[in-house]
């Protein structure tokens, strides 16, 4: 039987996490309910990708992120550094660190991204999308591949020569607004896209596997519901 590799930590919206733990245990060392109060408002304050910059290189938290988070990182040896720029109530307080960073580019609305983040990526190109929230519209599986619900960001990708499906946001849950957004419904880890609620529920969802197939990635559905904005599934 092959040997899963196991994440030290996995971040989940604390307000979902009891209907996805079960199938997350199999992948993950340790699994935790992320969750902010007075910080940001209300449908991201539990969203791990508003605080977190993760990209294959680097770690970036908010100087103001939660301190269990910080003390979860230290225990289990995670390395990290502070970003510049703290998390706040409005666009511009809540998109610093929601961006996407390959090997090759940053993809970000120019003006919103976290100095630190821009610091240690000199050498990148960037990609100046029309959308802030790029991490959670967007679910990038290597450069120059993604999916997004995003029109305006599938778009711009596609003039520099991305492969790019589109999802349709519409019937994706999230608290406090008529729909959420695409990536935040994703995490991945060992070439799995895994995700909050059931993809093949959705009228997307089938050509999103067959995407996913197509490219060699494996799908991991985490609970058979309607898919659910969560501000990603981080693994660490």
């Amino acid at each position: 039987m092959e040997t899963i590799k196991k994440a030290k930590l996995v971040l989940v919206d604390n307000r979902i996490i009891s209907t996805v733990r079960n199938k997350l245990m199999p992948f993950a060392e340790n699994i935790e309910g992320f969750k902010s109060k007075g910080i940001t408002y209300n449908a991201v304050s539990c969203h791990p990708d508003v605080f977190i910059h993760q990209s294959k290189n680097s770690n970036i938290i908010a100087p103001n992120i939660p301190s269990k988070i910080v003390e979860l990182f230290n225990k289990k040896h995670i390395p990290y550094q502070f970003g510049e720029s703290t998390v706040g109530t409005d666009l511009i307080g809540s998109t610093p660190y929601n961006c996407i960073v390959t090997e090759a580019a940053i993809l970000h609305k120019k003006g919103f991204t976290d100095a630190t983040i821009l610091n240690i990526n000199t050498n990148a190109t960037f990609i100046n999308l029309p959308q802030a929230y790029s991490r959670c519209t967007t679910l990038v599986l290597r450069h120059g591949l993604a999916v997004s619900s995003d029109h305006g960001v599938l778009k711009k990708l596609r003039t520099h020569n991305w492969e790019v499906l589109y999802f349709d946001p519409s019937d994706i849950r999230i608290i406090d607004h008529r729909n959420g957004f695409f990536g935040g419904c994703c995490g991945i880890f060992n070439n799995t896209v895994f995700t909050l609620g059931n993809p093949l529920l959705h009228q997307d969802g089938e050509q999103f596997h067959d995407f996913l197939t197509l490219h060699s990635f494996k799908l991991e559905i985490l609970s058979n519901e309607k898919l659910y904005d969560g501000g990603g599934i981080l693994f660490f």
